[in-house]
């Protein structure tokens, strides 16, 4: 049976990660997130923060969703996640808060940490995982 948890696990986090690069995306837009990372940081690293976010969840949920190598889409997906539970959202403590969009544009705050956490540690326990069942790479 682990096999197939390992499918269910591969897929949603391919859902989740092009979920969330349509959210960077449309709803608190790529200039928008840079601008808090570059606050966040004092650095002018917002930019090149949120491409490679984007294209690693992009790139990461494609080729999760049917199984094509899964370590190489989760292990480019582990700094991305890493990246944002330090500098975005480990300072504002773990739980999450409901108006997470409005916070990010109006206050420069974001949520918690629990949900990037539980991403990250499915994400590496996916790595572990292999593929599972039916999917294209051969790394079960």
């Amino acid at each position: 049976m682990s096999p197939i948890g390992a499918t269910i696990l591969r897929v949603l986090l391919g859902c989740t990660y092009l979920a969330h690069a349509y959210y960077i995306w449309a709803v608190l837009t790529p200039e928008a997130l840079a601008g808090l990372v570059d606050k966040q940081t004092g650095l002018s690293i917002g930019g090149n923060f949120v491409w490679y976010q984007l294209v690693a969840h992009v790139l990461g949920g494609f080729m999760l969703v049917p199984g094509i190598a899964t370590r190489w889409a989760v292990a480019a997906n582990i700094p991305a996640l890493l990246a944002s539970l330090i500098v975005l959202h480990f300072h504002e403590g773990y739980f999450l808060h409901a108006t997470v969009v409005e916070a990010a544009r109006n206050t420069g705050r974001v949520a918690g940490y629990e949900y990037t956490l539980f991403v990250l540690v499915a994400t590496i326990a996916q790595f572990f995982l292999g593929t599972g069942a039916l999917g294209f790479s051969r790394d079960r």
